[in-house]
Order: structure tokens, then sequence, then C-alpha cells
């Protein structure tokens, strides 16, 4: 199985059980699987319902702010659709991931190379709680892409010290 690798303003991977090992530098903090089993359970995890009632954001209990995405999909109604089978946009796709027990999705795109995944830190790292379950799939539509469950997660230790912060120029630099 090849592995994949994801950077949220660093990187990211899929990860089914807790408590994890972080290792961290000054420049990011990561987490990493490197098992096939787990790889393939996060595969056998993320079935079509699970992905359909992933939610793409939820208030912080801690802080009371909202994580980026609530509210937004209100604002884009009207919004057309990109043809997702043309560049750019045929690397992005959708991000499923499992933060303190609750299912999420987030958008993300292949950077770079064809084995690196860029998505926001927020979803990955929040009130020092990481995400496990990664899944990439390129190209999602409601249904359909291709899957690429992630092997390394990684946000900038920064974020990781600014995270519960209020809102800010200051803090989003880092997400």
């Amino acid at each position: 199985m090849r592995f994949w690798t994801m950077l949220s303003t660093a990187l990211l991977t899929g990860q089914l059980i807790a408590p994890v090992t972080l290792m961290a530098n000054d420049d990011f903090t990561y987490w990493a699987v490197s098992d096939d089993i787990l790889q393939a359970a996060t595969l056998d995890y993320w079935t079509q319902e699970r992905r359909q009632k992933a939610i793409a954001a939820q208030t912080n209990v801690s802080t009371g702010r909202a994580s980026l995405g609530i509210g937004r999909r209100s604002m884009l109604n009207d919004a057309e659709t990109a043809p997702i089978g043309e560049a750019p946009y045929k690397f992005g796709g959708k991000l499923f991931y499992t933060r303190d027990g609750i299912d999420y999705e987030a958008s993300a795109q292949f950077a770079a190379a064809d084995n690196i995944v860029i998505g926001a830190a927020h979803g990955l790292w929040m009130d020092n709680k990481v995400a496990s379950n990664i899944l990439f799939v390129q190209g999602y539509d409601n249904g359909g892409g291709v899957d690429y469950p992630i092997d390394v997660a990684a946000v900038l230790t920064e974020w990781t010290r600014v995270a519960s912060n209020p809102p800010s120029l200051q803090v989003d630099q880092y997400d």
C-alpha cells in the first residue's frame, strides 16, 4: 500500500487509536502511523454514510468560537460548481477526519507532488486534540473520488500555541 502525506499548513496522518505520540521541532508538531493495518481500517471506517454525516465545522466549546466553515455554506448557496475534472480543481477533494470522537469534513488539495496534501490546521489540531482516521478523497463530489489514507500529519508548532486564542490575523497566519 502506498503511503500518503498530508500537509496542513504542515503535514497530517490517519490514525485510529489514542494516545498519539507527538513529535516536534521548532517548525512542526506531527504524529505518524506507518502500519498497513491502520491504513486499511481508515478506509473501512469512512463508509459513504459516515462521509455524508461528517460535519464541516462546530463551535469550539472551550473558546466559544466557531471553526472556519460554519455559516459559510449559507453564504455560498449561489456559488458555481467547479469543473472537478479540470486543473486546478482536479487536484482538490475532501478531507475526512475524526477529532475528539466527532467526524468532520474539510477541503484539501494535492500540493507540489502527488503524495502531499494541504489543508487548514484548525481541522487537525484544536484544544490539544489531534485528528485521526484521516482520509483524503480526491475529486469527491457527494460521493466518488479516489481515496488516499493519510500516513503523517503535522501542523506548525506555533499553531499548537495559538489555536485556542481569539481569532485574529496573527492567529490565522498559522492556520
